[in-house]
């Protein structure tokens, strides 16, 4: 049920300068939208409440990268060094950034910008991080937060939202006065920098730095950035743009409510995204911006109740809402005892943590809770807690402008989402280099092919990406002894078609034409996949298509090769041998029923199965690849038989569709995952000594999520297809 939000006065623009205050006109509480469900689990009550509004989004976004140069970053400088330079290489031109540096006592200083990322920009920034990026002393954070407040003043403005990235691997190591009197003056710079407009997150690496320290710098700040923690510096590209992404999901607005359930009090109250924190007690809560445009949150409660009651401001308009509350689905249920664990986990209490994923049903994940014993086990498996509610989608939130979520994956995923799309494929924009094979009945249009892309695919051993499309085609018909009529009328058919866009890690489409939707039109120009000319996109209209240019995009997101995606592995790998297993039953569940079902009673399919032949004459074309493979064993699935031995043949049809199409969505998704930890060299998934077998592959055991997993290597040659 959605709230009804009288408004009973108006905000004031005067006061300090906080971030709410400051960014533009308050939000009118007749924009407000919330929901409301109530769940119970065992003697707990408690209710899932969604707050909705159009906080304000800024202008302008600057990024101030603060860099630990201490002496312990001897051995990863250089890393973090060409991090922070292919970082700025991917903001866009109405970006800025500045750089800063800092170690002891009057080491701190700005190295570069603030700057507009254009090409001239960049390469300032770059230049001068390839120079000022190198080791110095100790660690002092206080004098850090200072630059970035002198960095933030210099480019102010009612229309910008400052991004505060601090990164560091070790605690604060003073001279000039004594530790506690750092942590004060450091938490008191992290409030003037909410008060100056500013977003500020951490990033801890290693296991030598406090965690508690740095959550409490972002808890001070308002909590509307992130801290993280990664165990390898080849984390710390994909995590800073991993940061930047949840920064661009976020708008801003202050809201200080109180829940009143109709029977009972509120108790604690946790926000599930962009990280799962306790949030309030008493059913009151203080938050200061909207991750996706809500404010997504569980409110636990004393008894049984019907209603909730929301009162308070947001950005000082006062709100008094009402919702009558429905149940919760199980899934549902299940989140809150997943947020509950993950709360325990990070407040140190592993075994209740573990009990309660484990009555969620999140083996995998209570296993984890349950056996982090080492420094770093704990940090890795808090820092999967903390964002286990972000990006539980396909992968990530989509294609995005800019950051990590802008890749060709995307793109295609946005594509074969979009029930307007339809790909044009020129005629030389496809080349078939190894043995081709065609039905002589077949026709292709002379001027390209016109696509219907319904999924897309990988392989489970190489780096491809491939899109399944239905093609459109014109078919000759059979004479009355069922040869090819050649001066027959031909009829208009659909065939079935994979096309590779990228084989063997190359890219081998990289453009094509479509008509599209209006929201992907936007989505493809803002992303740079539509460029129209000298840089001024085309204007949108219904039916035309436009030129898509994927050259700019990477294959794939390395942030997708992270711990919090990563820990999705193991379930697909599980649903993928499960959905094989179905498939396998309901394969011989249709070939018994098409023995004895008549031929019009089966599959009214109107798509043309090609019998192709090969074509002499072509050379064939072959490339090289290390191949990857990642499997699990030991995991028996289920046997289907009985479960449809029941089904008639246009169920079981229907059916087995439904598992292939989601067979291939599961493994695509694996798949991606895969190649990003390759790509990445993650250290995730603990791979034993490898072992070379007979055939000359490499395979290497890991236990991983309470899976036994087998990684297996090799390099072979393949003909083009």
């Amino acid at each position: 049920m959605g709230f009804s939000c009288p408004l009973f006065g108006a905000c004031s623009q005067k006061g300090s300068r906080t971030l709410a205050k400051k960014k533009g006109p308050a939000i009118a509480a007749s924009n407000v939208q919330a929901t409301a469900a109530f769940g119970r689990v065992g003697d707990r009550h408690f209710a899932y409440v969604e707050v909705a509004a159009q906080g304000r989004k800024p202008g302008t976004r600057h990024t101030n990268l603060e860099l630990d140069t201490s002496g312990s970053m001897s051995g990863v400088i250089e890393d973090v060094r060409q991090d922070a330079i292919e970082y700025v290489r991917t903001l866009g031109k109405d970006e800025h950034v500045s750089v800063t540096v800092f170690s002891g006592h009057g080491e701190a200083r700005c190295i570069g910008g603030p700057t507009r990322c254009d090409d001239e920009g960049k390469k300032l920034l770059e230049r001068a991080i390839a120079k000022e990026v190198h080791v110095r002393s100790n660690t002092v954070f206080s004098e850090a937060l200072q630059v970035a407040l002198e960095v933030i003043d210099r480019i102010d403005g009612e229309d910008t939202v400052h991004n505060v990235i601090l990164f560091t691997d070790g605690c604060a190591v003073p001279s000039l006065w004594a530790l506690e009197e750092e942590e004060r003056r450091a938490l008191a710079l992290a409030r003037q920098l909410r008060e100056h407009g500013a977003v500020l997150s951490a990033v801890g690496y290693n296991v030598y730095y406090n965690p508690d320290f740095l959550r409490r710098l972002v808890a001070e700040s308002g909590n509307l950035g992130t801290f993280q923690h990664i165990a390898e510096i080849e984390g710390f590209e994909a995590t800073i743009q991993n940061i930047r992404e949840v920064t661009e999901q976020t708008t801003f607005a202050d809201l200080a409510l109180q829940f009143r359930p109709d029977k009972g009090s509120a108790q604690r109250v946790f926000r599930t995204t962009p990280e799962v924190l306790q949030i309030g007690t008493d059913g009151t809560i203080e938050v200061h911006g909207l991750y996706e445009g809500k404010l997504a949150c569980f409110v636990e409660l004393t008894g049984l109740a019907t209603s909730i009651l929301c009162q308070g401001t947001i950005d000082g308009v006062p709100i008094e809402c009402t919702a009558s509350m429905t149940e919760l689905t199980s899934e549902r249920t299940a989140d809150y005892l997943r947020a509950l664990g993950a709360h325990a986990f990070l407040v140190g209490d592993r075994d209740t943590a573990a009990a309660l994923l484990e009555e969620a049903g999140e083996d995998g994940l209570a296993e984890r809770a349950a056996t982090a014993y080492t420094d770093r086990e704990q940090r890795e498996t808090a820092d999967l807690f903390r964002k286990a509610f972000r990006d539980r989608r396909f992968i990530g939130a989509g294609l995005k402008p800019k950051g990590p979520n802008r890749c060709l994956a995307n793109a295609l995923r946005a594509l074969l989402e979009d029930p307007q799309a339809v790909v044009y494929l020129p005629s030389k924009a496809y080349k078939r280099g190894g043995k081709l094979t065609r039905d002589p009945r077949v026709i292709d249009n002379p001027n390209g092919r016109v696509l219907q892309v319904v999924k897309m695919g990988s392989h489970e051993e190489r780096r491809n990406i491939n899109v399944l499309a239905l093609k459109d085609v014109r078919v000759l018909p059979l004479d009355a002894d069922g040869k090819i009529d050649p001066n027959g009328r031909p009829e208009q058919k659909q065939i079935w078609r994979w096309y590779n866009v990228v084989r063997g890690g190359n890219r081998v489409i990289q453009d094509l034409r479509a008509s599209m939707s209006p929201a992907l039109f936007e989505e493809f120009v803002a992303a740079g996949v539509i460029k129209g000319e000298n840089g001024v996109a085309p204007e949108y209209r219904p039916g035309a298509t436009y030129d898509c240019d994927f050259r700019g995009l990477p294959d794939f997101s390395k942030s997708w090769g992270q711990a919090t995606t990563l820990l999705q592995l193991v379930p697909l790998l599980r649903e993928e041998q499960e959905l094989k297993a179905e498939q396998k039953a309901l394969n011989a569940r249709i070939k018994d029923l098409k023995a004895v079902v008549p031929p019009e009673q089966q599959d009214p399919s109107d798509i043309y199965q090609p019998s192709e032949v090969e074509v002499k004459g072509i050379p064939v074309e072959t490339y090289e690849e290390r191949c990857v493979k990642y499997a699990i064993m030991r995991y028996k699935a289920r046997d289907y038989t009985d479960a449809v031995a029941k089904l008639g043949i246009g169920a079981a049809i229907l059916r087995v569709k439904e598992v292939r199409a989601r067979l291939l969505t599961v493994r695509t998704i694996g798949r991606l995952m895969v190649m990003a930890a390759e790509a990445t060299g993650s250290k995730l998934i603990p791979w034993g000594e490898p072992k070379v077998t007979g055939y000359g592959k490499t395979e290497q055991p890991a236990v991983y999520c309470g899976a036994q997993l087998k990684r297996t290597t090799w390099t072979e040659t393949f003909e083009c297809s």
